[in-house]
């Protein structure tokens, strides 16, 4: 930690970097370290029963569908005889897949179960399956995961409180790294700048001292501040004042999901999940799932006004920077503010480094 907070003092000087650093975050789509964990690729009430679809994860062509009787299934979207998409293909009754090629049919987990042109009492190879990953739904979202599932998505108490409904935006994509976006939604030190046609040009841009929240699944901190309340903004905050108090505890969860909690004198709460699924290293998915103990009666498309406009302008500035994040602090100048994201960083390059070294699978 010694180290770290040398990085984090802006009257440090920052060394440079060795000529033989490896920048362990500048191709991370191919890392097997990330492979198990979970990425959201749709919404659950987009993927109906008979639905398939195409998704793309850690630049992985992905053909995720859905049973009759609501099960899902999730493999490489090409088929292993001809590479047709599955994800063009049929759901039939039995829940198995149909290639829209040459009729192939594959169960939940890949494995091929008919051949049309081939004779039926004869066995069926196993390199006629494919692969297959782990799908489930959770807060309202499709989820996949790669590999062995190393922890599981992010637990939100609040949702089995009825007090609070759970609101899902469609997914946007970002065209830029998975690690500039998580980053981002992490910080509070642009609110002042970035944010100030919508809420931050009430915010001071001075930090407070801040307490770094750290445990074995998430970093981060709590932050106390004003926010402007302009007109169209009070649909989603439910009040009426000029300036209002947040009191804001902002986290991120291992590789890139982030879990930002907002509290209001009033007692609304106001969680902000965005699951943030890399679809490649220069692109990303991201699903913002709203969980607020609100009034139920307000439409859900006016309760996200607010948010889905701080979320576009985050999205025109990270658009606009290029390349992955630098992981290695010496590359980039942190002030104190930045301590949280500088441990994320640390934590995910040390993830990163142990997929290169086969520490992970």
């Amino acid at each position: 930690m010694t180290d770290l907070i040398s990085h984090l003092d802006p009257d440090t000087d920052v060394p440079a970097v060795p000529a033989e650093s490896v920048d362990v975050g500048a191709s991370f789509q191919d890392n097997p370290a990330l492979k198990g964990f979970w990425y959201a690729v749709a919404r659950s009430a987009d993927l109906e029963p008979g639905g398939v679809m195409e998704a793309r994860v850690l630049a992985t062509d992905i053909a995720v569908w859905r049973t009759r009787d609501g099960r899902l299934g999730a493999t490489d979207n090409k088929c292993p005889h001809r590479e047709a998409p599955l994800s063009m293909g049929e759901v039939g009754g039995d829940g198995c897949l149909t290639c829209p090629y040459h009729g192939w049919r594959f169960e939940t987990d890949g494995t091929c179960v008919e051949i049309p042109s081939q004779r039926p009492e004869l066995p069926i190879t196993s390199r006629a399956s494919v692969k297959g990953f782990h799908a489930k739904d959770r807060y309202g979202l499709v989820w996949v995961c790669l590999g062995e599932p190393v922890q599981d998505i992010v637990d939100i108490p609040e949702v089995e409180d009825p007090a609070y409904r759970v609101i899902n935006t469609a997914g946007s994509v970002f065209k830029c790294s998975a690690g500039r976006v998580a980053e981002n939604f992490l910080d509070a030190t642009h609110f002042s700048f970035l944010h100030r046609p919508t809420f931050g040009s009430a915010t001071e841009p001075l930090m407070p001292p801040l307490t770094l929240i750290s445990d074995e699944h998430r970093v981060g901190y709590r932050y106390d501040f004003d926010a402007a309340n302009p007109d169209y903004a009070r649909v989603t905050t439910l009040q009426d004042g000029d300036v209002l108090r947040r009191h804001m505890t902002m986290s991120i969860h291992l590789p890139f999901v982030t879990l930002n909690m907002v509290e209001y004198d009033t007692g609304l709460r106001h969680i902000i999940f965005n699951a943030t699924t890399p679809i490649d290293d220069d692109n990303t998915l991201v699903f913002m799932t709203l969980i607020r103990n609100d009034d139920h009666s307000v439409d859900p498309d006016v309760a996200i006004t607010l948010d889905k406009a701080i979320v576009e302008e985050d999205k025109v500035m990270l658009e606009r920077i290029p390349g992955p994040l630098p992981l290695d602090p010496r590359k980039l100048v942190h002030a104190g503010a930045d301590r949280a994201a500088v441990e994320w960083m640390r934590r995910l390059r040390a993830l990163l480094e142990s997929g290169l070294s086969g520490g992970a699978v």
